[in-house]
């Protein structure tokens, strides 16, 4: 029992006796910031030297032993940590597992194989990992898509992201926010369909490819509502360039008659799926049209588009826009 209680008085004085000398050996006197990397399956004493060498601490021996001592679960991750902080608050973070995250922002109407390259180029992850997550969060039915491919239903969007993320983790968090952006601004009635919301995300994605201006979205949206409710053929020069195998950047004439369910020259009606991940300004204008009855239009060469209502007023401004500038 004496014995007992002697180990006890030992073991406590050992431990205030460590947190008062750990205290006068964290790096308080040091101003600033180290980014520090603990791998997955990193003992507590290789963590302890590591936060040492950068000198966020000054004792390797003592915050292994405060760490040990009250059980701490150190999280891998990439830390971003002041080199004034206690051993606690240090302790703390790693716990918490809070890593230091990074930016990277998807612009509206790439594809799903240009995400995955921007991925890879920001050092986010490997594309051909992206490009396996995305097929195999497909047939994990976690959510209910009406295809066989996750085009469209990666929402673009500014992410903060791990350094350690996985491909899985990063595919998840697009499409859920894809849903929760289409529950939000669009009716249940199409939200919750499968089919309808579908059909809404393949003519958004045109719709974006077809012009960067925010104004012109619900007038083209017009222009294909008209044309699919009367069985016109879209004739959407970037539902082409989709399917090509080996596009050079310059659509040609030939390049109109290639046959693909996606050729919307062939084939009426919308193409099989979405072309592009669309934005919220794309989705809301495939679902609300403009009130016109615009059955045509040509780019300006400006980034603009010149409407029409008629084939002859068509031809009037392919003339003007396209013929003549390419003779110029």
């Amino acid at each position: 029992m004496i014995r007992s209680i002697g180990l006890l008085v030992i073991s406590l004085l050992t431990f205030f006796l460590c947190a008062a000398y750990y205290s006068l050996n964290t790096a308080k006197d040091n101003q600033g910031f180290a980014v520090v990397t603990i791998k997955t399956g990193e003992t507590t004493r290789s963590a302890a030297i590591m936060l040492e060498k950068a000198e966020i601490i000054k004792s390797s021996i003592a915050f292994e032993f405060v760490a040990r001592l009250f059980r701490s679960s150190i999280k891998a991750g990439e830390y971003k940590i002041a080199k004034n902080l206690s051993v606690m608050d240090i302790i703390k973070i790693l716990e918490e597992g809070k890593s230091l995250l990074y930016k990277i922002t998807i612009p509206e109407g790439l594809t799903l194989a240009e995400i995955g390259i921007r991925m890879q180029d920001a050092n986010v992850i490997e594309a051909e990992d992206f490009y396996n997550a995305c097929r195999e969060m497909l047939t994990s039915r976690k959510w209910v898509i009406a295809t066989d491919s996750l085009e469209g239903y990666l929402f673009p969007e500014t992410y903060s992201f791990a350094r350690n993320v996985t491909a899985k983790t990063v595919v998840v968090s697009m499409v859920d926010q894809f849903f929760k952006k289409v529950e939000d601004h669009l009716p249940k009635s199409i939200a919750n369909d499968p089919e309808k919301l579908h059909q809404i995300v393949t003519l958004a994605s045109i719709i974006e490819k077809e012009s960067s201006k925010k104004y012109e979205r619900k007038l083209i949206s017009a222009v294909f509502n008209l044309r699919l409710e009367k069985n016109i053929p879209l004739q959407s020069d970037p539902t082409v360039i989709y399917a090509l195998p080996n596009f050079k950047g310059n659509i040609r004439k030939k390049d109109l008659s290639y046959n693909s369910p996606y050729n919307t020259y062939l084939y009426k009606g919308l193409p099989p799926g979405p072309i592009s991940n669309p934005g919220l300004g794309s989705i809301l204008a495939a679902h609300e049209p403009a009130n016109v009855d615009y059955h045509y239009f040509v780019s300006k060469n400006n980034g603009e588009h010149f409407f029409s209502r008629t084939l002859k007023e068509h031809n009037k401004a392919v003339k003007i826009y396209q013929i003549k500038k390419k003779k110029h």
